[in-house]
């Protein structure tokens, strides 16, 4: 059942799968190392960087919105 909700969301329309490119980890790694980011979470926001320059970063992590990079809207949990 959760799995059928993961594939419905990565396979709709509105959902872009980033490539992990050099450009992409580079900004990674420099996320991780200046906000102590865990590697998934620099990942999602350099990846979103790399699609969009001024992004908004949504999530439930308050840990985030310090980060100067992006724009977080931090939502209730």
């Amino acid at each position: 059942m959760l799995l059928n909700c993961y594939e419905q969301f990565f396979y709709a329309p509105d959902v872009q799968i980033v490539n992990l490119t050099i450009p992409v980890i580079h900004l990674s790694t420099q996320l991780c190392v200046k906000y102590r980011l865990r590697t998934p979470d620099a990942l999602q926001i350099a990846s979103a960087k790399h699609l969009i320059e001024k992004c908004l970063f949504v999530t439930v992590d308050k840990k985030l919105q310090k980060i100067d990079e992006t724009d977080c809207l931090i939502l209730e949990k």
